[in-house]
């Protein structure tokens, strides 16, 4: 798990079917209650195994913003 998710991750919305496997656009909730959105990618025959994860968010608003 990485530190910009560690209070909460959920989906946002239906997974994404693509050769690769299954797309997820994630979202989480890390320290002091900061939001960001990730991805992850799902193996098209077995969904339960991870292929891979975002490392850093996607998405997130800047400390000035929040």
């Amino acid at each position: 798990m990485n530190p910009w998710e560690l209070v909460q991750i959920g989906n946002c919305g239906a997974a994404i079917e693509t050769d690769q496997g299954w797309l997820v656009l994630t979202h989480g909730v890390g320290a002091m209650r900061k939001y960001a959105l990730g991805a992850m990618l799902l193996d098209k025959s077995h969904p339960a195994r991870v292929l891979g994860r975002s490392r850093v968010p996607l998405l997130s608003p800047p400390d000035a913003e929040r």
